[in-house]
């Protein structure tokens, strides 16, 4: 699960946009452990975020895209507002949670 800035992940894949391509999720050992884990990568993204972006279209990993329309108070910075967003983004990583969870631990 990734949320904002994908800057990280570019700087892991080696600077490059293509390396993103490389990662895994999950990864080939975990596949092995546990070959029926459900889910995969999901990207949060905000709209109103310049440095976020949708990942799906360089990173064929990327199982879910969720662009997220978060208004903030003035006070509140925007990954807070994201955060509190319980449609958007609480609910689908809880499910995420829990899907690990279950399928890890039959």
């Amino acid at each position: 699960c990734t949320l904002g800035s994908p800057l990280p992940l570019l700087a892991a894949a080696g600077g490059s946009v293509p390396g993103l391509n490389q990662l895994e999720v999950p990864t080939a050992a975990m596949q092995r452990k546990h070959p029926h884990l459900r889910g995969g990568w999901a990207n949060f993204h905000p709209k109103g975020d310049p440095l976020s972006l949708p990942l799906a279209p360089c990173c064929p990993a990327i199982a879910q895209e969720h662009a997220l329309t978060v208004r903030p108070r003035r006070d509140q910075p925007l990954p807070l507002a994201c955060l509190a967003d319980v449609a958007g983004v609480v609910r689908p990583v809880a499910q995420a949670v829990s899907w690990v969870w279950q399928d890890t631990n039959r």
